[in-house]
């Protein structure tokens, strides 16, 4: 549901669009930047360094070996 405030602002004439696309962009990085926060705090979250893997596949397995049925 991003967006749509921004979009709206933009059709009623009270942004231009390249205000409403700025502020969207700042709106999601804010929201992403709260959802970080939130997984950092919860123990339970298992970090995973990509880097650490050469391929999809391999970041697949990976992901499969630590799924609990």
């Amino acid at each position: 549901s991003f967006g749509y405030k921004e979009i709206i602002e933009y059709l009623d004439g009270k942004r231009t669009l390249d205000e409403a696309i700025t502020q969207l962009k700042q709106n999601t990085r804010r929201f992403a930047k709260r959802q970080l926060t939130w997984f950092r705090g919860d123990s339970r979250i298992e970090w995973i360094d990509i880097s650490d893997f050469s391929s999809v596949d391999q970041i697949a397995d990976n992901l499969r070996g630590r799924i609990i049925v």
